[in-house]
């Protein structure tokens, strides 16, 4: 996982000693050292899903007192923090999915046997960390897949008691369902560089230009 920004390279690396962490390097050997040792000594947090919101890096990393959460960085020693303990104790919400999405950050998060794995957002603090809804109500998980921002809102493919797995969209605070009248389940996707967003579970369910994908 490496992301780049004004020079500055921000990366997972093994140190040897300090296991895999967060390195970062301006390019040269002075400049380049570790972050901060999250799982203190050998043993790696292994920080993954490098995601910036404004000026403030995102990441999951994994130590033995919380498990495998949420963090974030500044690119300093000091600011480099746990954001929320989503899963209490040592119990890992494996935050998966980052996205950056209108100044703040929406990720797919395990919380608990009551409500499985769901969609969340963070605007950096743990009060801002919140579930965004209990798309499969109860312990079940939806498990929020395939987030991609398109014409304000955040799309992506959820399971749901009744639908099945399903194309959903958000706006970061109140999620509804976008269904396909014959029971869409999505598992490939185009973004066109106008906006438009085609999700399907076959190939060729409309006819576009591949020089309009950005992204699939």
């Amino acid at each position: 996982y490496v992301h780049r920004s004004r020079g500055v390279v921000l990366r997972t690396a093994d140190g040897g000693a300090t296991g895999k962490e967060l390195w970062r390097s301006d390019g040269t050997a002075a400049g380049t050292y570790l972050v901060k040792d999250i799982e203190t000594g050998a043993g790696s947090s292994s920080p993954s899903g490098l995601t910036v919101v404004g000026s403030t890096l995102f990441f999951a990393a994994w130590d033995a007192v919380n498990g495998r959460e949420l963090w974030k960085t500044d690119g300093t020693l000091a600011g480099t923090v746990l954001v929320r303990n989503i899963a209490s104790g040592a119990t890992s919400s494996s935050p998966s999915h980052l996205t950056a999405y209108a100044g703040r950050l929406l990720f797919s998060a395990y919380e608990s046997s009551s409500y499985g794995t769901e969609l969340w957002t963070s605007s950096g603090t743990s009060g801002t960390t919140t579930r965004v809804a209990d798309i499969y109500a109860g312990g079940t998980s939806s498990s929020p897949e395939e987030l991609t921002a398109v014409g304000g809102f955040i799309y992506f493919s959820a399971e749901h008691a009744t639908y099945g797995r399903e194309l959903w969209r958000t706006d970061g605070t109140l999620v509804g369902a976008v269904l396909d009248r014959n029971g869409l389940r999505p598992s490939r996707y185009w973004v066109t560089a106008d906006g438009l967003v085609v999700m399907a579970s076959e190939v060729g369910t409309l006819d576009i230009d591949p020089a309009r994908v950005i992204t699939k």
